[in-house]
């Protein structure tokens, strides 16, 4: 066959080639391209590249007028959804820059909340610190007091209420410290609550520094009751004692008054001795203050606590 056969078909024109011999004589299969009508010219190709594969390109239509298949449109916006959703999932995945790999979030954040503070006031751990062991050696004294010099002639008993109390004393410590420090950036720049009354910056009312001590009055005050209330569970187990709930009921309320109130006044105003330390003195002698004031502070409010404790009953 020595002409060529055109067929019309969806704006492609198929071409017939003239069929070849083979080696044996007999006519080999006629090869089939496709020839695609465009505004630059005539597309060829084989037959796999036929309108199937030309309308598979973005923005590439079928014919003169026709509009792109939205087919091939609705499966790529399906792929790059799919994409994106695996994305997300990884990064969801990866650690924060500042977390630590394998911590729980509150651990976190509390890391963070100790760089913020440390980078607002560099004394801060220095006053975590004193306060802590200060408290423990007040602490040690009434225990050696209560149960007698030698620890090692103490009995189980004894000795587990007094890890216990040892164990309580820090962790007030360390939640009185934290929460009246201030974070970097002030307050105008973190939009945050003041950390103690006497902290400094722009447009801090006294209404803001009256608040500021009611929230750590509500602050301190439950966790004093939770710490008292707990407390009181474990030592009177351990000691054999009869646990009374009138008796839990006034030993929650000891530790209410006493963090809330008591604690509360008076770490505000170690707070704002401090403040006036860093300003009169050098940075060595305001740290001599710093341990000056917060050991008053602690023989305080050890007064104080028997006081609340006689006026509730216990």
């Amino acid at each position: 066959m020595n002409c060529t056969q055109g067929l019309r078909h969806d704006g492609a024109l198929f071409q017939m080639r003239p069929a070849r011999l083979r080696g044996d004589g007999v006519p080999s299969r006629p090869r089939h391209t496709a020839q695609k009508a465009t505004p630059h010219g005539v597309l060829s190709g084989p037959k796999s590249r036929s309108i199937f594969a030309l309308a598979s390109q973005p923005g590439q239509s079928t014919g003169p007028g026709s509009q792109p298949m939205r087919g091939i449109s609705i499966g790529r916006a399906a792929s790059h959804t799919r994409g994106a959703r695996q994305r997300s999932r990884l990064r969801a995945l990866e650690p924060d820059a500042g977390a630590i790999a394998g911590s729980p979030p509150v651990w976190d954040k509390l890391v963070q909340g100790a760089k913020s503070r440390q980078e607002a006031d560099p004394n801060f751990f220095f006053k975590l610190v004193v306060e802590v062991c200060v408290d423990q050696i007040i602490t040690a004294f009434a225990n050696v007091t209560a149960f007698g010099l030698n620890p090692f002639l103490w009995s189980p008993t004894n000795l587990a209420a007094a890890m216990l109390l040892h164990f309580t004393a820090i962790f007030n410590d360390v939640v009185l410290v934290y929460y009246l420090a201030p974070v970097a950036g002030g307050v105008q720049k973190t939009k945050q609550q003041i950390a103690h009354v006497f902290q400094e910056g722009e447009g801090i009312t006294m209404k803001d520094r009256v608040m500021c001590w009611f929230d750590k009055f509500k602050l301190y005050g439950v966790v004093g009751c939770l710490t008292a209330f707990f407390g009181g569970i474990l030592t009177l187990s351990l000691t054999g004692a009869v646990i009374y709930p009138a008796r839990l009921a006034r030993t929650a309320l000891v530790g209410f008054l006493h963090l809330g109130i008591s604690a509360n006044t008076r770490y505000q105003t170690v707070n704002g001795f401090e403040l006036l330390f860093s300003r009169l003195f050098s940075p060595s002698v305001a740290r001599v203050g710093t341990i000056l004031v917060r050991t008053c502070n602690n023989f305080l409010g050890a007064r104080v606590f028997l006081m609340i404790a006689a006026l509730v009953g216990i």
